[in-house]
């Protein structure tokens, strides 16, 4: 039996606030995962976070997005759509005085909302649980019932997140909470794009459709899995309606070349969707006479930026006992905790240890992006 998980796609007109020209991204992802689902008739399961939320008027405007494709793609066909509801699926938007079930409650045909009910397709059962606190979601997993195939979860697993199995209660759970309450495990919330086997049971977090926060890695996926006799199966797919996103810093004379030569150079690919075509240029940079004005010069209609001046000596200082500290087994507690108390700061040191631990990153890019967050 075949199935397609999407991420967490927090579907929304402006998914980063803070580039408010920045529009579309979450609709083109949504559309490459309905898509494929629709073209290969896949059961649809959405793990939570299928809407975000913000400005007044996102709800209504995502509502009109959504439900003509997924009308579309499934009600014609007769296809079904899984869900749970997430952190994101806030009631305060919607009217509804509970986690507003979406597509039932817009009489989307063919989707269920599956918190707390066993539901069946093909031959395997599935059993999903909404996103709620640490102290409901242990009530809830006492609850699951036994022989479950595919258990749909919102919750941070400790282990997404720098952390071994059982060693912090700081998060919502871990994998040996889990081990053994079904075949798989579909665990959204945390953006980080992973599967793995662990105690006989395998895990899937699929991350996230759009990049919600700069830290994140630029490259999203969603997964064709394939669940039978041989066990779990799981093809990651990635999503190619993405905007084009340029990491780079210019802290001396050749990096400034190198940027001022790439965005010269770079060409809107009219392959893509019209509102994805401005790439995104996140630039760490030493502030110098004229190479700002030059730069925003290059960059005026093909990108929007993200600019971050660093003295070259600040620069040189944090980078270098970061790199001093890469040889220490416990990485990311010694790096972070350095510069960030997790007590006093607790948000920037979960996003520093996020960053740190995010598998797809090459170990320098690694270093720079905590860099970076640590300076903001």
């Amino acid at each position: 039996m075949k199935f397609v998980v999407a991420p967490d796609l927090h579907i929304w007109p402006i998914v980063r606030l803070r580039y408010p020209a920045m529009t579309g991204d979450s609709f083109c992802a949504a559309d490459d995962v309905f898509s494929y689902a629709g073209a290969h008739e896949r059961l649809l399961i959405l793990p939570g976070d299928m809407m975000d939320y913000g400005e007044r008027g996102g709800v209504s405007a995502c509502l009109q997005y959504i439900i003509p494709r997924l009308r579309h793609r499934y009600v014609e066909k007769g296809l079904k759509t899984f869900y749970i509801c997430g952190s994101h699926d806030s009631p305060k938007f919607t009217g509804f005085k509970a986690n507003p079930p979406w597509l039932e409650a817009l009489e989307v045909q063919h989707s269920t909302h599956m918190h707390k009910q066993v539901l069946t397709y093909g031959d395997k059962t599935f059993y999903g649980i909404d996103g709620c606190s640490r102290l409901d979601f242990q009530k809830e997993i006492a609850e699951i019932p036994d022989n479950i195939d595919v258990l749909v979860i919102h919750q941070g697993l400790q282990e997404l997140l720098g952390f071994e199995a059982g060693e912090t209660k700081a998060y919502d759970t871990c994998c040996d909470e889990l081990v053994g309450k079904a075949k798989l495990v579909i665990a959204g919330h945390v953006h980080v794009s992973k599967h793995w086997e662990y105690g006989g049971t395998t895990f899937l977090s699929p991350g996230s459709g759009v990049m919600k926060k700069m830290s994140e890695a630029p490259q999203k996926y969603f997964y064709d899995v394939t669940l039978d006799e041989k066990g779990v199966h799981i093809n990651e797919l990635p999503i190619l309606n993405k905007r084009p996103f340029f990491d780079m810093e210019a802290m001396d004379a050749a990096g400034r070349e190198e940027v001022l030569k790439t965005v010269t150079e770079f060409i809107l690919d009219e392959k893509l969707p019209e509102e994805l075509r401005m790439g995104f240029l996140r630039l760490r940079y030493s502030p110098v006479d004229g190479f700002y004005n030059e730069l925003t010069e290059a960059v005026d209609g093909k990108f929007h930026t993200e600019l971050v001046p660093i003295s070259s000596q600040c620069y040189d200082n944090i980078k270098l006992t970061a790199e001093k500290d890469r040889d220490i087994d416990d990485e990311i507690a010694r790096i972070t905790s350095r510069f960030i108390n997790p007590t006093e700061e607790a948000g920037l040191y979960d996003l520093a240890v996020e960053i740190q631990k995010d598998s797809f990153q090459r170990p320098d890019v690694i270093i720079d992006r905590t860099i970076e967050a640590i300076l903001a």
